[in-house]
């Protein structure tokens, strides 16, 4: 009979416990996260060190203005990550008080900070108190300008796996070639390797985040990281134009679908480009969308059946005339599959593309299939 009044007594003790556990924490935070004006931001400074060495760092209280207004404006690299499972592994010593954090975030820091010099990082784990309700609110709608006035953006895709260079070669590849080549890293390796390394980078959790997109988006500049290695990716419009139709190239090319990388979702990455894409045409008023081409409208149908792959280019021609006269592709079934394949390759253009013509008034129209 003496259980029960014992069994409360230890339930007593388990919350008194965690409210110790409370009260210490909110006196971390404390210590660390001073009160924010309206247009203030914190910085981390990220002290050198080794990769094995504890991280170290201090925290900076600045006032946040656009380029326009402030000749003075903080420089620094914003983070765009996944924060991954919440189980705290590690922490950051900041102005001496050791602040938890999880295993993703501690082998971002890890990698990236240098042997000598000071690093200055935006992170919303790190730079917001996510204790404080109505300061999350006020930093979350600075993010814009969080992203777009940082001097870059770190897309953090994890740890290096047995694929992971296989796929973001792929990447690197439609991120630098402005023109496809025979070389492509799927066209060079074996199928399976291929697909396993395309596979791993973008099954990435970091791929299907909702936040990602402002943060890549309104970015200046951005860069894949995963391990120790970087991508840069998107730094002009024509840039990312010419990455996406890359891409779409890619994808409608019946030897993509033959290795089995047909079963890979480029959609998410390829929508994130488009938006980008967007906001910088969008920066430059005498800029137009261009108008859809073959390459687009093959790639938006490229899941229809044809018995003759020939026919998933031959069948949507006469939806391209008129819409777009730039580019001259017939059907010709004297042609081989690859031959075929090959004439689009040399009539369509994968970046430089302006509307001309009698369309030039009109920014992109919706097509069918949006």
């Amino acid at each position: 009979m003496a259980i029960l009044p014992r069994l409360q007594e230890a339930q007593d003790i388990v919350r008194l416990l965690a409210v110790g556990g409370y009260a210490r924490q909110s006196s971390i935070l404390r210590e660390i996260y001073r009160p924010l004006g309206q247009h203030d931001i914190r910085l981390l400074h990220l002290l050198p060190g080794a990769q094995d060495e504890a991280l170290h760092g201090w925290i900076e209280q600045r006032s946040l203005f656009t380029r326009e207004a402030c000749a003075e404006e903080p420089r620094y690299t914003a983070l765009s990550y996944v924060w991954g499972s919440e189980e705290v592994i590690g922490s950051i010593s900041i102005d001496g008080t050791e602040l938890p954090i999880t295993r993703n975030l501690d082998r971002y820091l890890r990698q990236l900070r240098h042997h000598e010099t000071v690093l200055t990082l935006w992170i919303d784990s790190i730079c917001i108190n996510q204790e404080d309700v109505i300061e999350k609110n006020q930093q979350v709608a600075l993010m814009p300008q969080i992203y777009s006035i940082a001097q870059g953006v770190d897309v953090w895709l994890g740890e290096k796996s047995k694929y992971s260079p296989i796929g973001m070669d792929t990447l690197k590849y439609f991120a630098t070639h402005p023109q496809p080549t025979k070389d492509a890293p799927w066209q060079t390796l074996p199928h399976d390797l291929s697909l396993s390394g395309l596979t791993d980078i973008m099954g990435r959790a970091w791929f299907r985040r909702i936040w990602v997109v402002q943060e890549v988006v309104l970015a200046e500049r951005t860069r894949l990281i995963w391990g120790t290695s970087t991508v840069p990716w998107g730094r002009s419009s024509s840039g990312v134009e010419a990455s996406m139709r890359m891409i779409k190239f890619a994808c409608i090319l019946p030897e993509w679908r033959h290795k089995g990388l047909n079963s890979i979702q480029m959609r998410p990455l390829l929508k994130l480009l488009d938006l980008q894409l967007e906001v910088m045409l969008a920066k430059n008023t005498g800029t137009l969308r261009r108008c859809a081409d073959v390459l687009d409208i093959a790639y938006e149908l490229r899941e229809r059946l044809a018995s003759d792959p020939r026919d998933m280019l031959f069948s949507i021609v006469g939806m391209v005339d008129g819409l777009w006269s730039c580019e001259d592709f017939k059907p010709d079934y004297r042609f081989s599959v690859e031959q075929s394949y090959n004439l689009l390759q040399s009539t369509i253009r994968f970046c430089g593309y302006n509307c001309s013509g009698p369309e030039e008034h009109l920014l992109r129209r919706r097509q069918p299939w949006e």
